[in-house]
């Protein structure tokens, strides 16, 4: 993605500036931008303050269009905010599912 490259010549005018929480949520916003029907995120929370991460997870929970989103991370209690289902993977395997 565009925004967590490490080659800071190729972000846009005044983003270079920016902390990573800020660039997260730029591209978050970016991403919901176009109504997707599905949304990966990944480690989505990571790089966010406890208030930040409240934020995002009430704005995910309301999206208006109901998109199907898939999280992947390692927060458990952020992403329990957020989902309707949560589904635990070790080595492979199925260990969970709510």
């Amino acid at each position: 993605m565009l925004l967590s490259s490490s080659d800071r010549s190729s972000w846009p005018d005044g983003v270079a500036g920016f902390s990573a929480g800020e660039r997260k949520r730029l591209a978050l916003g970016v991403c919901l931008s176009s109504r997707p029907r599905y949304v990966l995120l990944d480690e989505v929370d990571a790089g966010l303050d406890e208030g930040m991460r409240g934020q995002v997870a009430e704005l995910l929970r309301q999206l208006p269009w109901r998109p199907t989103v898939l999280l992947a991370g390692h927060n458990p209690r952020f992403y329990e905010l957020v989902a309707d289902e949560v589904v635990s993977l070790s080595d492979g395997r199925l260990r969970r599912a709510s």
